[in-house]
């Protein structure tokens, strides 16, 4: 049985006032007509989209989720449900569009340093963008897994889930990178 978890993003950099971009060269968005995403204002301060609830205050972001791989090698760490679930850690049914809109609201910097440069389309060129040293900062974030446990909430580094599958020590630290999001091939 998955017990409900929730992933808090925590971002350890200053705000930034401009956020760089991604530009993707002969790309246009083909995006289906949905109803506009609403953002709902709670009682306690806090905002909601979706499923995805987040503090203006603290820049707290949470995202629910629910346990799916306790063993096996990893490619990510979250993924939608209809997403690459036998590669994740984790899986939510909120949507990634409501978490990014939350972050961009929240102004975080995305950092474009890990998506490589293509030689064609399609083909990486075994090269990645280089980032100012500003945006690098900015863009570090701290991911948390916050759950219940003997009726007790129970937080931990969501790296201290993680282990190297050869030296089984867990990951040496607990800075994660916010890539952002982008439109490719036509798709979010």
């Amino acid at each position: 049985m998955f017990r409900i978890v929730y992933l808090y993003i925590l971002f350890s950099a200053m705000l930034c006032a401009q956020e760089k971009g991604i530009n993707v060269e002969g790309s246009k968005p083909t995006l289906e007509k949905t109803p506009s995403p609403s953002v709902t204002l709670l009682e306690n301060g806090n905002m909601q989209i979706g499923e995805v609830t987040f503090d203006p205050k603290t820049r707290r972001v949470r995202v629910p989720c629910s346990v799916n791989m306790t063993e096996g090698l990893l490619e990510f760490a979250l993924v939608h449900e209809n997403g690459k679930i036998h590669e994740s850690l984790l899986i939510t049914t909120a949507s990634p569009f409501h978490i990014n809109i939350a972050l961009k609201m929240l102004r975080y910097t995305a950092s474009p340093e890990l998506y490589h440069i293509e030689k064609e389309k399609g083909v990486s060129g075994g090269t990645y963008p280089r980032v100012d040293e500003e945006t690098c900062k900015a863009a570090r974030i701290h991911l948390l897994l916050e759950y219940t446990k003997d009726e007790k909430m129970v937080s931990l580094p969501l790296r201290d889930l993680i282990l190297n599958d050869v030296t089984q020590k867990s990951m040496g630290t607990d800075e994660w990178i916010y890539g952002g999001s982008l439109i490719y091939d036509g798709k979010f």
